[in-house]
């Protein structure tokens, strides 16, 4: 597992990735609206000009499929950067929690968890009592994830009243979070492509739907595919 600082550079590549790519894309465009307007013999117009567009709408098309495994890639190291910074902190939670369990958590208490979690990792924390939710929130430096991205939940009560309950690191899990993935764009083009044989199956069970629906009297309801939507329709 790279570190968190690792993961969150491999995630600013894949943006650096997709803005060249965006910004490529944008000179095919231009090339082609050229192709179009340049002067050509009557006679070979259509060949020419046909060739022109031809290769650059490939590229076009090659560079859509590459920006697309870059944006799921940049996702999947977003997703591993949230694992690898619990990883690096869980220790240091369950210590801390150990050591001020049993004590009143009031603000002087929560400042010297905090303060002691920095110098431990080098990020913020947050610990909410609340009367329906308690958990605990990383705010790394650099923090560029949504509020709930980093949210620490704990087989059991953290709190008991106003004090924190002991636990032992196993009990403390990353809240709806996948696991880490070693490759993430080997792991974006294998989504790609399972995607692709996802819709040719949806729309072969669309054509079965409709051939069954045929065979149906008025009195029996039509059974429908359904709407298929996902990231890359």
């Amino acid at each position: 597992m790279k570190s968190y600082r690792e993961c969150v550079a491999e995630y600013n590549a894949t943006k650096k990735n997709i803005a060249e790519l965006d910004k490529r894309s944008e000179e095919l465009t231009a090339e082609l609206r050229e192709a179009f307007g340049k002067p050509v013999p009557p006679s070979q117009r259509t060949i020419a000009v046909n060739e022109e567009v031809r290769e650059r709408r490939d590229r076009l098309n090659e560079i859509a499929g590459l920006k697309t495994v870059q944006e799921i890639a940049g996702k999947i190291w977003k997703e591993n950067a949230r694992n690898a910074i619990f990883a690096e902190t869980v220790g240091a939670i369950a210590e801390l929690v150990g050591k001020y369990a049993g004590k009143p958590f009031g603000e002087k208490t929560a400042a010297k968890f905090k303060a002691e979690f920095k110098a431990m990792t080098g990020h913020n924390i947050y610990l909410s009592n609340g009367e329906y939710r308690q958990e605990i929130c990383l705010m790394p430096e650099g923090y560029f994830f949504r509020t709930d991205d980093l949210c620490i939940i704990v087989n059991g009560d953290l709190f008991d009243g106003n004090k924190l309950v002991a636990h032992a690191v196993e009990d403390f899990k990353l809240n709806y979070c996948a696991d880490y993935v070693e490759n993430p764009v080997n792991r974006a083009r294998e989504i790609v492509d399972r995607f692709a044989e996802l819709k040719a199956a949806y729309a072969q069970f669309e054509i079965q739907c409709k051939a069954f629906n045929e065979l149906l009297p008025s009195s029996i309801n039509n059974v429908y595919a359904g709407n298929f939507k996902g990231y890359l329709s």
